[in-house]
């Protein structure tokens, strides 16, 4: 995403680096997928789904490097990023929260089951220092919980939630209406990151979220894992909430 100035006209010298100016903790490489109402209508914007597929995998295996820009000097959210390597991932901010899971939301799971299993395996933990970055109120407990059971909210506002890959063997969740979530991972191991299976109470799941109310009615659901990823390519009715393809 670009910076246009009042009269249209785009900002120059644009540096995909440089943090601050038209950018608020990040830069063009954290700042060009809050999108989240609709992801398909992005990639068709930057001339398709394989596009954008191959950005986010660039924007993942990219150098951290980063230019101060308009803050001046280097901010905790630039040092904490170069601290680990995950390209220009910067999950330490709220910004980048839902990049692993674009993935999904277009159609590559495997990649989306891949990054959010290494950045919850990898970055975080219980102790002191077991956060990749600052908590601000919450947020990256919450994210390392959500991708730890195997789905995620992705977009404010929309009811579902996009299918990661789950941490847990075998968790119940006891919902404030009495009902519960019970969820089981078989084959759960050290590399197997990739879902072959899901079924929801006893049923085969086809597609790539859940839905609010599936949850709240109270639910069964069994993943089989593997550390073999599945290339079967996903129908577009099996794909999470986007504004251009409104069910």
């Amino acid at each position: 995403m670009r910076a246009r100035k009042a009269d249209g006209s785009w900002l120059e010298a644009f540096d995909l680096l440089k943090w601050g100016g038209a950018y608020c903790e990040g830069g063009p490489w954290q700042s060009s997928w809050a999108v989240q109402h609709d992801m398909l209508g992005l990639a068709e914007q930057m001339g398709g789904r394989e596009v954008l597929l191959a950005r986010m995998k660039e924007l993942m295996a990219v150098p951290p490097e980063f230019k101060t820009g308009g803050y001046e000097i280097e901010i905790h959210e630039m040092s904490e990023m170069a601290a680990v390597d995950f390209g220009q991932f910067a999950i330490s901010n709220q910004p980048s929260f839902h990049l692993p899971h674009i993935f999904a939301v277009i159609g590559s799971p495997a990649e989306t089951q891949f990054w959010v299993r290494k950045t919850a395996e990898e970055l975080f933990s219980a102790e002191v220092d077991g956060l990749p970055g600052d908590e601000d109120n919450g947020s990256l407990s919450a994210w390392y919980i959500f991708s730890s059971l195997g789905m995620y909210p992705f977009c404010p506002g929309v009811p579902e939630y996009v299918i990661g890959s789950p941490v847990f063997e075998l968790i119940t969740l006891r919902l404030e209406n009495g009902k519960e979530i019970h969820m089981e991972a078989e084959n759960q191991a050290e590399g197997h990151c990739y879902v072959q299976d899901v079924k929801l109470n006893g049923q085969q799941h086809q597609a790539l979220y859940f839905s609010h109310e599936q949850l709240t009615q109270g639910a069964t659901i069994q993943f089989k894992l593997s550390a073999e990823l599945d290339e079967r390519a996903s129908a577009d009715k099996e794909l999470p909430y986007s504004l251009s393809a409104r069910r």
